[in-house]
């Protein structure tokens, strides 16, 4: 099975050997969702004090997944809609 690329396609009215614009990068997006992440959860320990007692305490690691949830989805859609127009 033939691994995936670790960079998107370019558009398809791009010529030969074009690079895809950095918005549609993994090398953008997912420095961007590490870095959400920890400052999340890194805020999450500063606030509650490392008590696991406190209400926001419960969202730790359910923001984050939602968050990269919803990334996945977008990428989903919005390469849908490139392949479709």
């Amino acid at each position: 099975m033939p691994s995936r690329p670790n960079h998107p396609l370019p558009p398809a009215d791009a010529p030969p050997g074009a690079a895809a614009p950095l918005w549609r990068s993994r090398r953008l997006w997912h420095p961007i969702g590490y870095t959400f992440t920890g400052l999340w959860m890194l805020g999450v320990l500063f606030v509650t004090g490392g008590n696991s007692r406190h209400p926001l305490f419960d969202y730790i690691f359910a923001v984050p997944l939602v968050a990269w949830i919803l990334g996945l989805v977008v990428s989903f859609l919005v390469k849908r809609r490139i392949a479709n127009s």
